[in-house]
């Protein structure tokens, strides 16, 4: 009984059954426990009264020999068979009432705590169904059939019994054709409107599945564990990993199918928003190209839904040779479970809540309950809680030593109440688990940096958009991403992380600038490195020396300068091998000839129209100009314009006396096989080139 009321307890907690049916079920446990205790105490009655009642035949039998042969002078066999027939008689009356009236008593027993009336029960016992009075009817036609038995009163009982048993049958099926022709008579009424509005309720309201995986028909076996599908088995070893990686729990996944999709097809959603979806072959297996693979495979060539890695859907035989070949094969069930995976972890700044955030401060609570006492509500609301720990999750960093988190934020409110500025200080306190994550044990981290420059600017930008985030003109911001792709994918093809190290005032916004990039970019600040990492440099964006090396690398050793002048947003710099050395100058030539004639007609049409524009302009740059040369340090502008070059490396010096040698030995055999030009922008060139020309910025002018 114990059992069978925590099992009860234990369906009512997950929400299995409802207080209604639980409290049906406690009852009949209560009933039945009566039941059994009461038959209990009868059967020790019972027991006693039957040892009793053997005794009693094994003297009446013993009796009975010795008055039949030693009184009456019978013989043994006719004394034997008259008196062991009167002993059973004498047993079977004695025995028998004593049964019926044990078990009268436990039933009585059992429904004294019953709020009914004992002969209505009773009498619905006995006469509701038709078995009760089927059984009795064949036990006396049994009895009454017996010879020696008083075959008039048996059978006539019996008889009524089956009558009764027959009568209860017909009253039954003409009670269920009644009911069905009732339902058919209803079914054919009209609805009644306010009947269907009564029918609606809340229930009808389907709500949202914060994670839901859909899938085609042909993808149903894959969830069955009956058919040996292996996904469900997938996705709770997906949810555990991550759980144990972020440090919350995440939500359960609904899978439903879909028949709007394809058969083979699936789609992952999010607060019922798509965020994934793609086509698997379940009797087939996905050979992905890791990048280095030594021959072709047969089959259907796809992307890698996860990570867009090209891949290949090849037969199950096929599995060894791709593996052989370099390729990594996997099944349908994890190329599904892969991609949620990787969606969770994009998205799992979505998946945080106020539940989530409150499982997180019960838990603290039972450790440090003076820390939760002080930290929520009395210095940082719940809201401002949440948005700080969503941002932290937004940046992959993980919520497992929440301790450390909830001291942090005990500190830094009291400097600030911007959730951006709390966010700063809990990655300070974390820096040795975020360093961990992305570069692991090492003790150098290397890093890629801003030109000094670009990052002065960015500051500035910064400064200037305030609460609207970083202002950046259009063409910059394309540059800057540029720059920063190209940059992170060297580091890719060398097998380090990508970590852009900028000031603190800059990192939320570049943190946010480069998520949307194709390439993953961790952003550090300064105070974020801790004190036991080495720090090395490998590349630096916006860098003269980086367009040199570009120039270098995509023209070759032999590369010579053409040319360089201002164009609009940037400078363009010429360049062409040292053998098309004066092919390259005609033809920059004829291109500079063709632009100014472009240009003297342009402005001869619309010189009447634009004269007092261009005169605003031209006196709105003199001004800028003057400004800026006198607020900043005096820079020689009557030499070269170039003076970053000259003020370089040793390196870059030396790149520079090579290729102005090259180009003064090679320009008399230069032939005309082709030119490469190659545009690059202030970031490339040093951005100290527009105070050395004493130009506006662009988006000034």
């Amino acid at each position: 009984m114990p059992g069978k009321q925590m099992a009860i307890d234990a369906d009512l907690n997950a929400g299995l059954i409802g207080q209604e049916e639980a409290r049906a079920r406690r009852q009949d446990v209560t009933q039945e426990a009566d039941f059994y205790g009461s038959m209990d105490g009868a059967s020790k009655f019972v027991r006693g009264d039957a040892v009793a009642g053997i005794l009693i035949l094994v003297i009446n039998l013993l009796g009975g020999l010795g008055i039949g042969m030693l009184q009456h002078d019978l013989d043994f066999e006719t004394a034997m068979r008259f008196y062991s027939l009167l002993t059973i008689g004498d047993g079977l009356v004695a025995q028998i009432p004593s049964l019926l009236l044990s078990t009268a008593a436990a039933i009585m027993v059992t429904r004294q705590n019953v709020s009914h009336d004992m002969g209505k029960q009773v009498i619905s016992q006995m006469f509701a169904s038709p078995k009760a009075l089927a059984v009795s009817a064949g036990i006396m036609t049994i009895m009454g059939i017996i010879p020696g038995m008083p075959h008039v009163a048996f059978l006539s009982l019996a008889a009524a019994s089956g009558g009764g048993a027959w009568w209860i049958i017909q009253k039954e099926k003409q009670k269920v054709s009644d009911e069905a022709q009732l339902a058919q008579e209803q079914a054919e009424l009209p609805l009644d409107d306010d009947a269907e509005k009564k029918d609606l309720d809340w229930d009808d309201v389907m709500p949202v599945d914060m994670i839901g995986l859909e899938v085609g028909y042909r993808l149903i076996p894959m969830v069955d564990k009956m058919q040996g599908g292996q996904l469900l088995s997938r996705i709770k070893g997906v949810r555990k990993k991550l759980s144990q990686d972020l440090g919350f729990l995440v939500p359960s996944v609904h899978i439903r199918d879909n028949l709007d999709l394809l058969p083979g097809a699936y789609r992952i959603t999010l607060m019922g928003v798509v965020v994934g979806e793609s086509e698997v072959y379940p009797d087939r297996e996905l050979a992905i190209n890791p990048g280095q693979v030594f021959g072709k495979l047969q089959g259907v060539e796809v992307k890698d839904p996860a990570f867009g890695l090209d891949a290949i859907w090849i037969e199950q035989s096929q599995k060894e040779q791709a593996q052989s070949l370099g390729y990594t094969v996997v099944d349908a069930s994890t190329v599904v479970a892969t991609h949620l995976n990787q969606l969770l972890q994009v998205h799992a700044h979505e998946l945080l809540g106020h539940e989530e955030v409150q499982q997180l401060l019960d838990m603290l609570t039972k450790t440090s309950p003076k820390l939760v006492e002080e930290l929520v509500p009395g210095k940082v609301s719940f809201s401002v809680l949440l948005k700080v720990l969503q941002n932290l999750l937004m940046e992959q960093v993980p919520l497992k030593d929440f301790r450390t988190i909830a001291e942090s934020l005990a500190d830094a409110v009291n400097r600030t109440q911007d959730p951006l500025g709390l966010t700063a200080a809990v990655r300070i306190s974390l820096a040795r688990l975020i360093v961990q994550n992305i570069n692991g044990s090492e003790a150098e981290l290397p890093v890629i940096t801003l030109a000094p420059q670009l990052e002065q600017l960015l500051l500035n930008s910064v400064q200037q958009g305030q609460d609207n985030g970083l202002v950046l003109e259009p063409g910059m911001a394309e540059r800057l991403q540029s720059s920063l792709s190209e940059t992170a994918t060297q580091q890719e093809m060398m097998g380090r992380p990508s970590v852009l190290l900028v000031a603190a005032p800059v990192r939320p916004l570049m943190s946010k600038f480069v998520r949307y990039g194709e390439h993953h970019i961790h952003v550090l600040s300064y105070q974020e490195i801790p004190e036991n990492k080495k720090v090395t440099i490998v590349a630096t964006v916006g860098d003269m020396r980086q367009a040199m090396r570009r120039v270098r690398d995509e023209i070759g050793p032999d590369a010579v300068i053409v040319s360089n002048h201002r164009v609009a947003g940037g400078v363009e710099v010429v360049a062409a091998h040292e053998n098309d050395y004066e092919a390259a100058q005609q033809a920059f030539s004829r291109k500079k000839k063709t632009e100014q004639k472009r240009q003297s007609q342009i402005d001869v049409l619309t010189q009447g129209q634009n004269s007092n524009l261009a005169s605003e302009l031209q006196k709105a740059r003199m001004q800028i100009a003057e400004a800026e040369m006198g607020g900043s340090q005096n820079y020689d502008t009557s030499g070269k314009v170039n003076r970053q070059l000259d003020n370089d490396d040793e390196e870059l010096r030396a790149i520079l006396t090579s290729l102005k040698q090259r180009q003064k030995e090679k320009a008399d055999a230069a032939h005309r096989n082709f030119m490469t030009s190659s545009v690059l922008d202030d970031a490339d060139l040093g951005l100290d080139l527009r105070e050395e020309l004493s130009m506006p910025p662009p988006q000034e002018e």
